[in-house]
């Protein structure tokens, strides 16, 4: 049998093969492979395995085609897909979100346009008012002056 040396197809960093070789997960990226073997050139074949289910997919499946398990997503900055656990692009180097952080800060964009509307209205609502009274007031003042 020969030694092969396997690489990681996301980040290229090292792996480091399971006791019983069916198994292989990178140093860096922690991505998880699947090995099969190769008869014909006995050497073994990497395919990636979906982190819900465990099936083996394709490095390049953006999901899972057999649990429907979201496998890749787009970086926040540049929008090239990497892999949904990665915490930084390995492209542009920015650091991403977690899906309750969107949700924060999603909710934060909200509260702010809600809190900006009842400015704007309370805004709105003491102009009509001041309006009002200084048309009393200008009512009252010109039926001095006639009287």
């Amino acid at each position: 049998m020969k030694l092969v040396q396997i690489k990681c197809p996301s980040c290229g960093g090292q792996v480091d093969c399971s006791k019983d070789f069916t198994t292989a997960q990178c140093r860096f990226c922690q991505t998880t492979l699947a090995l099969e073997w190769d008869k014909a050139a006995d050497a073994p074949h990497i395919d990636e395995q979906c982190p819900k289910c465990g099936k083996c997919v394709e490095p390049d499946y953006i999901a899972c085609p057999y649990c429907s398990e979201v496998i890749l997503v787009d970086c926040y900055k540049c929008g090239k897909h990497i892999r949904k656990s990665w915490t930084t692009c390995p492209y542009c180097m920015e650091l991403q979100l977690t899906d309750a952080e969107k949700l924060q800060r999603d909710i934060g964009i909200e509260n702010k346009d809600k809190k900006d509307r009842k400015l704007s209205i309370i805004a709105g609502l003491i102009t009509f008012i001041l309006g009002m009274l200084c048309l009393c007031c200008i009512g009252y003042y010109l039926s001095q002056i006639t009287s």
